[in-house]
């Protein structure tokens, strides 16, 4: 696991997940946040039941909440030197309130049959990450329609 920072797209994983992100805006310029979340459920990368626990999951959940609300920011997404070709990103009540309660539910380290939660107990001592988790959700919050 390589990271350099504190956002989830900050990571040798998170590279995988834009990667996925990059291949799906191909085919789509207009994105539906529960279209795009059924794609990486499809693809492996997220549960159909949130109640499922993995440390990848997690990682992919941060991604797609990093993607939605900094689209939502500033209505374009770049990523080095490319430039994706996206004209609108949305999100139904229902797809927002998905990356919520896993956001939540990482943030408070709801833990696997385990008794952890890999992602939460690996970020938990870095610096600015508890503030990172809360300000996506309130920016995910904000989103809601």
């Amino acid at each position: 696991m390589g990271s350099w920072g504190i956002k989830a797209l900050e990571s040798d994983e998170g590279l995988d997940i834009l990667d996925f992100f990059t291949e799906y805006t191909e085919s789509h310029s207009d994105i539906h946040l529960g279209e795009l979340i059924d794609f990486y459920i499809a693809e492996g990368f997220l549960p159909a039941d949130t109640t499922d626990i993995d440390y990848l999951y997690d990682k992919t959940a941060i991604a797609l909440a990093e993607l939605f609300t900094d689209y939502q920011q500033y209505p374009e997404l770049e990523f080095g030197e490319e430039k994706l070709n996206i004209t609108s990103f949305t999100g139904t009540q229902e797809a927002i309130l998905y990356l919520i309660r896993f956001l939540e539910d990482i943030l408070n380290e709801k833990p696997d049959e385990d008794g952890i939660r890999e992602y939460a107990e690996l970020y938990r001592e870095v610096e600015g990450w508890k503030e990172h988790m809360q300000e996506l959700l309130a920016r995910l919050k904000a989103a809601i329609p």
